[in-house]
């Protein structure tokens, strides 16, 4: 069985910030219980799950937010 390599553009792959919990929370200024109530109910992104821990993506929270703000805008 041959190895595949995964694209690679300019030897470099993009380093994505990964955010916690936490952070989501003081971010959009709600409680941990409010992040989940809106991620069951699909108004916010899923997260990742590393091992035990919870992660957003920050380039999707920025695109939610960007799209809340044009939303109330």
């Amino acid at each position: 069985m041959a190895v595949q390599k995964l694209p690679n553009e300019g030897g470099k792959y993009p380093v994505e910030k990964l955010i916690s919990t936490k952070e989501v929370c003081f971010l959009y200024g709600v409680s941990h219980s409010t992040i989940w109530r809106w991620v069951k109910g699909g108004l916010m992104p899923s997260p990742l799950r590393i091992g035990r821990r919870t992660y957003w993506v920050g380039s999707m929270l920025q695109a939610h937010l960007a799209d809340l703000k044009a939303r109330h805008a």
